[in-house]
């Protein structure tokens, strides 16, 4: 035995540490990011096509063009409510709360099923005659996004004609 030799007295010598999991563990974390990041620019770009859509939609309402919003609907809103209640609808709610003004998106999420890729967005929205809270079913048709569900809540619209 050497001067510089340690006995192993019987001992095997350290084995090196294993670090895998430590690339495991950073895999793991640049793939969430990853997502995560995906997600987010998905929610961009999703909530600002929404944005384009009611904006052409409260521009149908307000100009009465309420034939053409429901002609460029889905097949699932013409199911769900018929030309004739949704012109009642549609007609309707500027009588109460008046014309549009302006729309602050306040959610939006998005969905893919077998059904398709669908966009929900919660408005804040302005009008003449008082506030309103929207909702705003959408699904993804090539580059647009085409009406599915609309619905508006507003204190304006609980108030009697006398």
């Amino acid at each position: 035995m050497g001067m510089g030799s340690v006995p192993a007295y019987g001992y095997p010598p350290p084995k090196a540490k294993d670090r895998s999991w430590v690339w495991i563990v950073s895999a793991v974390a640049l793939s969430l990011f990853i997502l995560m990041g995906s997600c987010y620019y998905k929610l961009g770009r999703e909530g600002a096509e929404s944005d384009v859509a009611v904006a052409e939609f409260h521009k149908q309402m307000n100009a009465g063009e309420c034939d053409a919003i429901y002609r460029d609907a889905t097949p699932e809103f013409e199911k769900a409510v018929t030309m004739d209640q949704w012109r009642t609808m549609c007609e309707g709610i500027p009588k109460k709360l008046g014309a549009h003004q302006r729309s602050s998106r306040q959610q939006v999420g998005f969905n893919t099923t077998i059904n398709g890729s669908f966009v929900n967005a919660n408005y804040s929205s302005e009008f003449a005659l008082g506030p309103g809270q929207e909702r705003f079913s959408w699904k993804k048709d090539g580059k647009r996004l085409r009406l599915v569900g609309y619905f508006v809540n507003s204190p304006k619209l609980l108030t009697f004609d006398k």
